[in-house]
This record gives C-alpha cells, sequence and structure tokens, in this order.
C-alpha cells in the first residue's frame, strides 16, 4: 500500500474513494485512525475492507455535485459481515444533523444475529457444560448470554 502504511496511529485520513485499495490489512483499520472517504464519485464497497467491529470508517456522498449537501456513514465489520449505517447530513445551511446515537458502541449494538462460535471447558461454578455440550450454565455463560441478548448475535458452543 505505500504511503498508506507510514500513516502513524491517531490521525484521521482524509481521502478520495480511488485511494483507498482493496490489499489494506485490519491494522489499518485501528481505533485509532479515523477514515473520512469520499464515496461521491467511485462507489465505496465497505464490505471488500478488512474493517474490524472498533473500526472508524467514515463515508461522505454528495447528493448533488457540490458539497453542499453531504450524507454521512459509518461502516464497520464484525466477522465476516460489514455493516454500514446512516450517520447524518450535512449542509452548509444546516451544518451536521441527524447523529442518532453519539456513542460508537451504543450506535454498534445490533449485529443482527450474526453468528459467534465459542468452545470451552467446564470450570465450576464459573462455567459448566452439560454433558452432551449442548449448553452451558455458570457465571461467564451468564455473561456471554447477556451480552448476546444486549447485542443481538447468536452464540452457537462449539461441540
Amino acid at each position: 500500500m505505500g504511503a498508506l502504511d507510514s500513516i502513524p496511529e491517531k490521525t484521521v485520513l482524509i481521502l478520495s474513494c480511488e485511494s483507498v485499495k482493496v490489499g489494506l490489512s485490519s491494522g489499518h483499520f485501528t481505533p485509532d485512525r479515523v477514515w473520512l472517504v469520499d464515496d461521491s464519485s467511485a462507489g465505496m464497497i465497505p464490505d471488500k475492507l478488512p474493517l474490524r467491529l472498533d473500526s472508524n470508517f467514515v463515508t461522505f456522498s454528495r447528493r448533488k455535485r457540490s458539497f453542499d449537501d453531504v450524507i454521512l456513514a459509518e461502516s464497520y465489520a464484525f466477522k465476516d459481515r460489514t455493516f454500514t449505517r446512516r450517520l447524518g447530513t450535512w449542509s452548509s445551511r444546516t451544518g451536521l444533523l441527524s447523529i442518532p446515537v453519539p456513542s460508537t458502541w451504543d450506535r454498534r449494538v445490533d449485529l443482527e444475529g450474526a453468528e459467534v462460535v465459542s468452545t470451552g471447558m467446564t470450570n465450576p461454578p464459573f462455567y459448566v457444560l452439560a454433558k452432551d455440550r449442548s449448553r452451558a450454565s455458570g457465571l461467564m455463560a451468564e455473561v456471554v448470554e447477556a451480552v448476546r441478548q444486549a447485542m443481538n448475535f447468536r452464540f452457537i458452543l462449539h461441540k
């Protein structure tokens, strides 16, 4: 990738879509880097990028040819699934509007049923597997179940 490899952490990158190429690693999308990418002309495809759940990857698209009316969207990924959510709009008349929830983690709470596979071994009272390994109980199993319900993912025990 060349020039993008040498960009330090804690950097805001403002790029055209043509500057962001497939071939970047997930290490480029750490939470310390903020990507702001113009998606107006080339049609950025975030699902082809190795984004992470904690990525700060925002695209902006112009509704018209000028920068007077802009749509902002954020993209992040969990496992092999990419999520793109509209963040808001900006215009010279109104400024920034419509960021529904200001906290990144509050916006990313719904993983839309993504599948998480886990394996574990019995360690009473923290984690107790049923003999057929079809379910678990104990402190850690209850914590995982509470997080699963809050974040809307499917939890599968590896047998």
